[in-house]
């Protein structure tokens, strides 16, 4: 039986609308535990792959894992979701949302 994990997932454009661009800087204003934020978190279900199982080995130990484990990634993995973002021509909002994002992931 092949495992499957809960990671909580964020959609990009919901994080990177919360960024502010202060002084050619930018910012992130962003608190997902704030009540009007909690619906941005969603779960998704991942399945087994070698990344997964060697967390679960750190976090676990050496001995066997189960499905009920799964849930314990949630605590140090966050999967982003960028759709909409990178698989679109870069103009209006979109420009603007790309821009943030390539600030967000540069050396």
């Amino acid at each position: 039986m092949a495992f499957r994990y809960t990671i909580p997932e964020i959609s990009a454009i919901t994080l990177l609308s919360s960024v502010e661009e202060k002084d050619s800087k930018f910012e992130i204003f962003y608190d997902a535990a704030e009540p009007s934020r909690e619906y941005l978190v969603k779960w998704t279900q991942q399945d087994d792959c070698p990344m997964f199982h060697q967390a679960m080995r750190l976090l676990k130990g050496d001995e066997r894992f189960g499905y009920a484990d799964g849930d314990a990634l949630s605590e140090v993995f966050v999967y982003i979701d960028f759709s909409g973002i990178f698989d679109r021509r870069p103009v209006g909002k979109v420009a603007e949302l790309q821009r943030k994002a390539e600030w967000m992931f540069r050396p």
